[in-house]
C-alpha cells in the first residue's frame, strides 16, 4: 500500500460516493434495506426487498443493519466484477 491515491481510484470513489449520497434518503451516512432496493436497481439488479435486505446482511461487516460508504464500495465492486466476469 503506497499510501496515497491513483487519480483513477479517486475517479471509482468519486462515483461510488455520488450514488451512494443519491439513496442515503435519510442523510444519515449508511443505506438501510429499503434505501438499498434503489440503489441495487440503479446497479443494474433487479431485487426484492427480501433480497436487498440479504444484500445488505452480507455486505453489513459492521452488524449495523445498514451499509455504510465504505461497505457500499465494496459491493459496487464485487457486482462490477461478478458482472464482467459473468456477463
Amino acid at each position: 500500500m503506497s499510501g496515497t491515491i491513483e487519480l483513477s481510484e479517486f475517479a471509482v470513489l468519486a462515483r461510488d460516493l455520488r450514488v451512494f449520497a443519491a439513496f442515503d434518503a435519510s442523510g444519515d451516512g449508511s443505506l438501510d434495506a429499503a434505501e438499498l432496493l434503489p440503489a441495487l436497481a440503479h446497479l443494474g439488479l433487479v431485487a426484492s426487498a427480501e433480497v436487498a435486505a440479504r444484500v445488505l446482511a452480507a455486505w453489513d461487516e459492521d452488524n449495523s443493519e445498514s451499509i455504510d460508504l465504505a461497505e457500499f464500495s465494496s459491493l459496487v465492486s464485487d457486482i462490477r466484477v461478478f458482472m464482467e466476469r459473468y456477463a
